[in-house]
């Protein structure tokens, strides 16, 4: 197995694996974004994604002084940005794939001058993404409470009065 690591070609192949991860994390940004996400079978779910996560993280800390690789890194936790504010509270959903692009990120084969601007610039994303997001939400959905002052029908019975306040 050593000898196989020690290949640049199984590395390299290795990090087109992590780029194929991080694409399917942007898809998955995607669809969270343009649809609605509806989760039939929460435990197959979860244990799908851990066990993708698992071999996606796998094959990066092997891999993780290729560029390709220290870009996914980068790539993975910019992309769960959409996912994690639409889809919050979702956790088998987010944590999986969260966990990994963390840790890839702390052990990717980048100097510590970059990851602490990618880093910083990642969690300023997260915290205006956030912040953004909720005052978007609190500000421009409409309340649903409604309430009743008056109902009845008129005289000739062909009308119905309602009267409510919003």
């Amino acid at each position: 197995m050593k000898n196989i690591l020690s290949n640049i070609w199984a590395k390299r192949a290795l990090a087109l694996i992590s780029a194929l991860y991080a694409a399917g994390v942007c898809r998955l940004a995607y669809l969270s974004v343009f649809y609605d996400i509806h989760i039939k079978s929460r435990p197959s779910l979860c244990l799908t994604l851990v066990a993708v996560s698992l071999v996606a993280l796998l094959c990066m800390i092997s891999s993780r002084k290729q560029v390709l690789t220290k870009l996914s890194s980068f790539v993975i936790l910019i992309a769960m940005l959409p996912v994690a504010l639409l889809y919050f509270g979702e956790w088998c959903l987010i944590i999986p794939i969260v966990v990994t692009g963390i840790i890839i990120f702390l052990l990717s084969g980048a100097g510590e001058g970059t990851k602490t601007a990618m880093g910083t610039v990642i969690l300023l994303m997260y915290l205006f993404g956030a912040l953004g997001f909720f005052m978007l939400k609190a500000f421009f959905v409409a309340s649903a409470r409604e309430t009743l002052m008056d109902s009845g029908t008129s005289p000739s019975g062909k009308v119905q009065i309602r009267s409510s306040k919003h």
